[in-house]
């Protein structure tokens, strides 16, 4: 089973139980207080959850928005989106990263093959990933 699932469904549960004792003993009917904590449980849940070779997606995304063009990064299970700008500013474009079997980062889809701000950001993930490895 996906670990994922599980710390969603029980972290979930939890927020349920834990708001509406909260109401219970506050004698209100109020709601945001009951969604602010599922909400931020669900934020904690997605950092927790995605990670990119030990990398979190917050990570990435400072990475990407520290390199020129960098939009954001975003993490969907073993792979690393990388939206980037063009030159002109005109559209978005991505690239993705995955893992291979030696736990290796390569490069698996450029829209646009010849712009730098991939290979930087690539370069600068890698980096990285090993600074965390050698820890």
């Amino acid at each position: 089973m996906d670990i994922k699932k599980v710390v969603t469904t029980v972290f979930l549960s939890a927020a349920s139980v834990g708001s509406f004792l909260l109401l219970k003993n506050k004698g209100s009917s109020s709601s945001e207080d009951a969604s602010s904590l599922v909400k931020s449980g669900s934020e904690t849940v997605k950092a927790i959850s995605e990670t990119f070779l030990g990398v979190t997606e917050e990570e990435a995304n400072n990475i990407a928005q520290g390199i020129d063009r960098g939009v954001k990064a975003i993490i969907n299970g073993d792979t690393l989106t990388y939206v980037y700008r063009s030159a002109s500013g005109k559209t978005k474009n991505i690239a993705e990263f995955t893992k291979d079997s030696k736990g290796e980062v390569i490069g698996t889809l450029f829209s646009n093959f010849t712009a730098n701000s991939p290979r930087k950001f690539g370069r600068e993930l890698i980096e990285l990933i090993k600074l965390k490895t050698d820890a």
